[in-house]
């Protein structure tokens, strides 16, 4: 047996050997001494590569061994329950000097396809001439250049199991890959990755449960119910089905993409995501909530966050790698519940991953931002801090065991609002930048690039949180099978259950068919528009709120309205004249004045006229350099 110090910081624990099995543990001693200190189980213990034979990692979290295994080294004894209590060991090892944390850079991401059920069925599904992939490689390119050009940097990508709504549409990953596999969706997330490298896009992945499954998996108490692919000795539960997202060659083999030489890409093999530079991270679950409690006062998110978490993390920054960051995301927004509402469910969810609990700290932590049904986004930015605040800072007094958390470590989720009509939504999503670069958070997640679904006729357009104005061009519709392998059922809530409870679900065996065919993303769309003006408006060093109102404007006979020009780069120091300019940042001057002001237009305003915001202090020129924001004029 051998071993060393891995992750960033080197306090993974990585060990080589032979014959491990899923009961193994490790029992952890001083140098020194002959007491056990602490003994690591299942399943915060990960077996790699791609069986429980060769090598397994863990990470040390108590700060008194962390000490140890410093100042004098640790030494492990691997034990094997299987093998009649066998162990491996003494190996002593020390901690190597640590390497600097892999923070990214401030992302700007959309979440990606998130409500097209048959999007993966389409990608793995190569029969036919258009095939059903080939049909989505040329949509997929289309739709990145798009979103690239757009200032997102980062696509959130999810990839849901097959026990979720998408399935009825033939769109879920397989739950148990090892007795199901599903290589051709492991084509499909290779696909994704390179189309989106090509258009200079990072990927984040969102492994994505079912709500069914992150309440139910694995309680014992509801066998037969919830997960029958539990951990134990012989069968890995959600554990496959998370390895096969994140090291899908260790499960599948060489499988090659097909259908890439369409667009002038190069097919190839699929990959292990480990150090992959087109990997910015990956989150566990869309959505965890920390008030779900079953009829039986079980908190089942905790306790699904209690069996994966661990597993998960190692597994991200498996043998040392920090290319991607391991995530988790907070349900729970100044709409709903409300920001102060809020401060206590946060500080209950900085429990979990507390200092001497036993669990690694997360690279990222989201919280989110979603504003919406009447909410007032003029709050938004206050409400906001009080949530940013309430993870980085330590209230001792009301939550003794409370801690600080580093602002690069948060991101803002779900940055969005349905209310097109309301006056602040422009401002709104610029507070959400503004956030970001005041406050040096991690980055933002935009939800969502389009709302198709797969009902007949599909939706698009301007509805919901669409970012983009969307075509589609039908090639046909398919019908999944009536049923699935042994052990799935799709499995649904209802708005009036507390979907905890798994004796209160619904399940479903019906199948609903998906058309395919290719989506264009055509033009922004009023948000798409103003989630831009945030992003420009706060990058490079800028920090400014620019807005018109009323936009989108109403406009006469001849397609021209009137509206009024905002601006405020007050938080910019350096700024004290502003002069507004038509169309280019040298075009026609339209308004001017201090570091905050607003005008007046005339009727003249038309569909697409854009203000650029200057900053002309001290006779700076009017240049791209000096150009503060970019207003876009939606006139209907």
């Amino acid at each position: 047996m051998s071993g060393q110090t891995v992750d960033y910081d080197n306090y993974g624990i990585l060990l080589y050997g032979a014959n491990y099995d899923a009961n193994t543990y490790v029992d952890i001693r001083s140098t020194t001494g002959s007491n056990i200190l602490a003994s690591v189980q299942p399943p915060n213990i990960t077996y790699l590569p791609g069986s429980v034979n060769g090598a397994l990692s863990f990470r040390i979290n108590d700060p008194t061994l962390q000490g140890l295994l410093t100042t004098q080294g640790l030494r492990f004894y691997v034990v094997s329950p299987t093998a009649g209590y066998q162990f491996a060991g003494p190996l002593t090892v020390v901690r190597g000097s640590p390497s600097l944390p892999s923070q990214p850079a401030a992302f700007h991401s959309v979440y990606f396809h998130i409500s097209l059920g048959s999007f993966w069925a389409a990608l793995a599904d190569d029969t036919g001439s258009p095939s059903p992939r080939q049909q989505m490689v040329w949509s997929l390119n289309n739709e990145m250049q798009m979103i690239r050009a757009s200032g997102i940097d980062t696509i959130t990508v999810p990839l849901p199991d097959n026990d979720g709504w998408e399935s009825q549409h033939g769109g879920g990953f397989s739950y148990d890959p090892v007795n199901h596999p599903s290589p051709q969706f492991a084509v499909g997330q290779e696909i994704v990755l390179r189309i989106a490298a090509a258009n200079n896009l990072k990927v984040i992945f969102v492994i994505i449960p079912s709500l069914y499954r992150e309440s139910t998996d694995g309680r014992s108490a509801w066998n037969g119910l919830a997960d029958q692919y539990d951990v134990t000795p012989t069968t890995d539960g959600a554990l496959n089905y998370i390895h096969s997202l994140i090291d899908p060659a260790s499960m599948y083999g060489g499988v090659m993409t097909t259908e890439l030489s369409t667009i002038g890409l190069t097919d190839g093999p699929i990959g292990s995501y480990y150090k992959d530079p087109r990997v910015l991270g990956f989150i566990l679950a869309p959505e965890l909530n920390p008030e779900v409690v079953s009829s039986e006062g079980i908190e089942t998110h905790k306790a699904f966050f209690d069996k994966y978490w661990n597993w998960f993390y190692n597994l991200v920054h498996w043998n040392g790698s920090n290319t991607a960051f391991a995530g988790l995301y907070l349900i729970g927004s100044p709409n709903s519940p409300g920001a102060a509402a809020m401060v206590p469910i946060i500080k209950d969810f900085k429990s979990w991953f507390a200092p001497g609990s036993g669990y690694s700290m997360p690279d990222l932590i989201g919280i989110e931002g979603y504003g919406g049904a009447g909410y007032p986004l003029q709050n938004a930015g206050a409400d906001m801090n009080v949530m940013v605040d309430a993870v980085v800072h330590a209230d001792t007094t009301d939550y003794p065991n409370d801690y600080t958390i580093s602002p690069q470590k948060v991101f803002i989720g779900e940055a969005n609002t349905d209310e097109l009509s309301n006056p602040y939504t422009n401002q709104y999503y610029q507070y959400m930048q503004q956030l970001i670069a005041k406050r040096g958070l991690a980055g933002v997640q935009w939800f969502e690039s389009d709302t198709l679904s797969d009902g007949t006729p599909p939706a698009l357009g301007d509805s919901g949180y669409d970012l983009f104005e969307t075509s589609f061009t039908a090639y046909g519709t398919k019908t999944f099978p009536g049923t699935l392998p042994s052990g799935f059922s799709w499995h649904y809530p209802s708005t009036s259950i507390n979907y905890a409870d798994p004796t209160t679900y619904s399940s479903s065996t019906d199948n609903f068919p998906a058309t395919w065919g290719t989506i264009s993303y055509t033009a922004p769309t009023a948000k798409g528009y103003w989630y831009g003006e945030g992003i420009s408006n706060f990058t490079s060093g800028k920090n400014v709120v620019a807005y018109a109102y009323p936009n989108p404007m109403t406009g006469n006979s001849s397609g021209l309205a009137v509206t009024t020009v905002y601006w405020d780069a007050t938080e910019m120091p350096s700024v004290i004249t502003v002069e507004i300019h038509m169309n280019s940042p040298n075009g026609t001057l339209f308004s001017g004045g201090g570091a905050a002001g607003s005008a007046v237009t005339g009727t003249w305003v038309s569909k697409g006229t854009t203000f650029y915001v200057q900053d002309v202090t001290g006779g700076k020129p009017l240049t791209s350099a000096n150009t503060l924001a970019v207003i876009y004029a939606d006139v209907q």
